[in-house]
């Protein structure tokens, strides 16, 4: 992950793009809503091949700020998602006005693309990521994948003695446990599919994301499954902290491998075939990346030495 504050150069850019957005939503507003139910059955234990990301703790985008995830854990960042407000004036009917546009928006990089619809607005396409419920399959009934940048999750219009005057997204207003569905490509530009959890809470003049846990089917064109309780399973198996710089890893199965990363450097990687694990890291400070393989799966975890 790479949170960054959005500088002007960004903001400007992507000021140009929304403020286009909704400005052509202004003038035709079609329904939009993404909550058809779904009934979700049981969870299920990871499957081998899954490669999974808990975000410990979970990464709060607020306003005014931009946010990388590597879903495959390659190198290459997949998707970036942001939170921000741009303010904007006009005149209309010759009167002066002032106003302010909200923003959660996501944009697929290197090649990956994100599952939406799109909408037509006074001559222009754009993009609208879904919202994903628990027990959906990627890729499933929604099926298009957009590529393009600054896709409008909620986006909402205010203006200043009127209130709000449009608004448009799929992640408009609060939401819990949803999900955006990504197609990235392997080396051998192989599809696979992703998913990421997400908290939203979009709100015209302080809007935010929260970033909870994301996970990626290693095998190419395989489907993966929305699960809301993917943490709670694999924390119900496996036990990773720290204590008086030791790292300490438990596994009701045994653990294959454990690697440990920092800024992109492998700095330890050991084969296992026990349930234990403990290393002294009275050297190490910093972020570090702990991979650990167990059964097929890898679990990732970030910790702060």
């Amino acid at each position: 992950m790479k949170k960054n504050k959005i500088e002007l150069d960004i903001l400007k850019s992507k000021s140009t793009q929304y403020s286009l957005l909704a400005g052509a939503f202004l003038l035709t507003m079609p329904a939009c809503d993404d909550d058809d139910d779904v009934i979700p059955g049981p969870p299920k234990p990871p499957t081998p091949s899954l490669l999974y990301t808990d975000v410990d703790p979970d990464l709060l985008i607020d306003t005014g700020f931009i946010d990388s995830l590597d879903v495959n854990n390659d190198g290459v960042y997949d998707i970036n998602m942001a939170a921000y407000t741009i303010p904007y004036t006009f005149t209309y009917g010759g009167f002066p006005l002032s106003g302010t546009i909200g923003v959660i928006g996501a944009t697929p990089l290197n090649g990956a693309a994100i599952s939406g619809s799109t909408s037509s607005a006074n001559g222009q396409i754009f993009s609208l990521p879904h919202k994903l419920n628990e027990g959906e399959t990627i890729p499933g009934k929604q099926s298009q994948w957009n590529t393009d940048s600054a896709q409008a999750m909620g986006l909402a219009v205010n203006i200043a003695g009127f209130g709000n005057v449009a608004s448009y997204g799929n992640w408009l207003g609060q939401n819990s446990d949803k999900f955006l569905g990504l197609k990235v490509y392997d080396s051998g530009n192989a599809a696979h599919y992703a998913w990421v959890r997400l908290d939203t809470d979009h709100n015209v003049n302080t809007p935010s994301i929260t970033v909870k846990d994301y996970s990626y089917e290693g095998t190419a064109d395989s489907s993966i499954v929305t699960v809301a309780t993917m943490r709670s399973l694999l924390n119900d198996d496996v036990n990773i902290y720290t204590a008086n710089k030791n790292l300490h890893i438990s596994s009701k199965r045994p653990i294959n491998q454990v690697k440990i990363i920092k800024n992109g450097k492998e700095v330890l990687k050991q084969v296992l075939k026990n349930k234990q694990f403990k290393i002294s890291l009275n050297e190490a400070t910093g972020l570090h990346n702990i991979e650990i393989k167990i059964n097929g799966n890898t679990i990732k975890k970030e910790l702060e030495f």
